[in-house]
């Protein structure tokens, strides 16, 4: 057994407030204070000796049996054959205090907490990490430590020493539904959504919401988590509608939205119907503006435009799941977010692969992947 007596060494620097009376405290004596540390066997020599300020003072140290004493380190002593020799006491300090710092590669990601900011020889510092949502613990490494979930746990420290967290991007799988099959949306999609715990984001138009049962689906769906958004009135074509976009087909209808906190909207028809003019003006009224990308290629790959959603209708899909993996395996890696899209939701995959929708069996399948490849769930907590 090779344990340790701690010699603490106290230095109190008498008369420390005649200093602020204009005496010069240089030539006054410290007392020293040694005491072994009562966890481990053996002696040390306990006395309160005056030093002189910038002179050396030694003590006697005695382990018992087989025990061992080491250099704990500190006041700029040493220790040898059993006497600690205490070098050029100037000023209080203790031996064997140890720090453990922490280095973050970019603290806007997470934190990390240590539970306290000394440790003597042999103890072992906890420190736990916490990154935001979306970001997740890609490496921690420093002090010999080992991880285990949020919680870093260093080896017995032996000096002071660093630990480097490093955060990363967890990437995220989005799932938008456009225009009004409400019905579908809370029978089929909503349970398969609420087994994962996942929320998705629910495009309507507000024209299309014509019977009490409809609307009843659309506040069953908002009261459950899911976010409603705005898709035009009556799913106008934006790039050639002649009239007042704004004024017929968003402001017409919206005090339909007024109960589901309005933030978000969707272009009809994607890319097909966007207006440059128009845009600027729906940026400035909603948070986000959603267009729709139905192209894909082989790797997953799909257009760089901003605020962009990829079908996985069945008429785009037709069955080739693979550029959709692909994308995924992507986001996962690069921690970015994928935003899909659809529309109604059938029972049926192959009547689905004749129009846009997607059935209840692709569906979960797409969820079943993003989840079991740890990607996010849902929209980030800033669109709600």
């Amino acid at each position: 057994m090779n344990n340790l007596i701690k010699v603490s060494i106290l230095s109190m620097l008498l008369g420390a407030c005649s200093e602020h009376h204009g005496v010069d405290n240089s030539s006054k004596a410290q007392n020293i204070v040694v005491s072994a540390d009562s966890n481990v066997a053996g002696t040390a020599t306990s006395e309160q000796v005056p030093v002189d300020n910038g002179s050396s003072q030694t003590f006697g140290g005695k382990p018992s049996g087989e025990d061992k004493a080491r250099d704990n380190s500190g006041c700029n002593g040493t220790l040898l054959n059993g006497v600690y020799t205490e070098e050029n006491t100037t000023s209080a300090c203790e031996p064997g205090q140890y720090t453990v710092d922490i280095d973050i590669n970019d603290s806007t990601f997470g934190s990390a907490k240590i539970e306290r900011s000394n440790f003597t020889h042999g103890e072992i510092a906890k420190i736990l990490i916490s990154p935001i949502e979306g970001f997740e613990i890609a490496n921690v490494s420093g002090c010999g430590g080992t991880l285990n979930k949020n919680t870093y746990e260093t080896a017995s420290l032996e000096g002071s020493c660093s630990v480097e967290v490093q955060f990363k991007a967890t990437g995220r799988l989005m799932l938008s539904f456009d225009d009004a099959y409400l019905e579908s949306w809370w029978e089929k999609a909503h349970p398969v959504l609420d087994s994962y715990d996942m929320k998705a984001i629910f495009y309507i138009n507000a024209d299309y919401v014509n019977r009490p049962k409809l609307k009843e689906y659309t506040d069953l769906l908002f009261e459950n988590g899911h976010i409603i958004g705005h898709h035009s009135c009556s799913h106008q074509f934006v790039g050639t509608y002649e009239g007042d976009y704004m004024a017929d087909e968003i402001e017409r209808c919206i005090d339909f939205y007024k109960d589901y906190n309005l933030k978000h909207f969707a272009y009809p028809y994607g890319w097909a119907g966007w207006n440059a003019e128009v845009e600027e003006k729906l940026k400035a009224r909603f948070e986000t503006v959603r267009l729709f990308n139905t192209v894909w290629n082989e790797d997953g790959s799909t257009s760089s435009r901003p605020q962009l959603s990829s079908s996985i209708d069945g008429v785009i899909i037709n069955g080739n799941w693979e550029p959709v993996w692909a994308l995924l395996d992507k986001a996962r890696e690069d921690g970015r977010i994928v935003h899909l899209s659809s529309h109604g939701i059938n029972d049926s995959c192959e009547a689905s692969n004749q129009g846009w929708r997607i059935c209840l069996r692709d569906l979960q399948l797409v969820i079943d992947y993003a989840h079991s490849i740890g990607l996010e769930l849902g929209p980030p907590k800033s669109w709600f």
